[in-house]
């Protein structure tokens, strides 16, 4: 059962991520002065709130929800759900429509709550499967388009205003702010859906056949079925840590997970990595992070 949870959960984030880097394309054309954060997570005083894109300009700021589902999709406005129906099966989901409102609602109270300036919020949802057909009984909903479609509705929404309204000061305060206080995400996978340290499959993974593990060997990874190498085969294997246990990991547990037995190696793996450590000797806890993983 938890594998089962663990890969529906797998699944839905690849297909968050494929929605997010759908994204990119589109929002290139939008012009430099706009600040763009990617999975901005901030709290409005009380709970954390998780938004795919805001857009600060100096006239306004745009939320962008991004969805990645194929099928035909139905906007139940008087249910507040979202329906999509793939060979005759239908699927029920939570409104986006009313997630990505929740979250302007969030912005604006964390905005008041840190006394700063709150210029005008628009709500965009923005489809990027491009089997997505979509529909609603709700003709209001015109803020729910496609991403290749973002740049000119983009336009649209910040050509209604004039004038700024903010200032150049207040503009790189509010940008400033939201990226200091951006809470990253912890993960651990394993508490969460009971997953005990022997249902995991320790060691490096070949990338080039799929055999588990490979051996370390002068400074690089060598498959013991097919002879490839990769001095980097690690990185894939200490994200899979980092996403079941979280971030704290010592020499003793990396050579535990990564099956090699040398302390020495381990450690010139895990200074490699240049993370943040506390503690002395074999007391020492190291922080993983995935952007030490680029």
């Amino acid at each position: 059962p938890n594998y089962l949870k663990l890969k529906e959960k797998l699944a839905k984030e690849l297909a968050g991520y494929k929605g997010e880097l759908a994204l990119i394309y589109p929002l290139s054309f939008l012009p430099d002065d706009y600040h763009i954060f990617h999975d901005i997570r901030l709290n409005d005083g009380t709970h954390f709130f998780q938004n795919d894109n805001i857009i600060l300009t100096n006239k306004c700021i745009l939320l962008i929800e991004v969805k990645n589902l194929a099928g035909t999709l139905y906007y139940d406005q008087k249910n507040h759900q979202l329906t999509r129906t793939i060979a005759n099966d239908v699927q029920a989901f939570d409104s986006p429509v009313t997630q990505v409102r929740r979250h302007k609602l969030q912005l604006e109270k964390r905005l008041s709550l840190h006394n700063l300036p709150s210029p005008p919020i628009h709500c965009l949802i923005a489809h990027s499967h491009p089997d997505a057909i979509f529909s609603s009984n709700d003709p209001s909903l015109d803020f729910v388009i496609r991403t290749y479609n973002l740049p000119e509705k983009i336009t649209e929404i910040v050509s209604q205003f004039h004038e700024p309204f903010l200032t150049k000061k207040q503009f790189e305060q509010l940008s400033s702010s939201l990226l200091k206080n951006h809470c990253s995400h912890q993960y651990d996978y394993a508490s969460r859906y009971k997953v005990s340290s022997t249902d995991i499959q320790n060691g490096v993974h070949c990338s080039n056949c799929g055999n588990n593990p490979m051996g370390r060997k002068h400074g690089t990874w060598q498959c013991q079925e097919c002879g490839f190498r990769d001095g980097k085969a690690h990185i894939d294997a200490l994200k899979d840590y980092f996403l079941f246990f979280g971030p704290p990991i010592s020499n003793g547990r990396l050579r535990t997970f990564l099956r090699i037995g040398s302390a020495s190696t381990a450690n010139r793996i895990l200074s490699s990595l240049h993370l943040e450590h506390c503690g002395e000797n074999r007391g020492r806890i190291y922080k993983l992070k995935f952007t030490n993983f680029d």
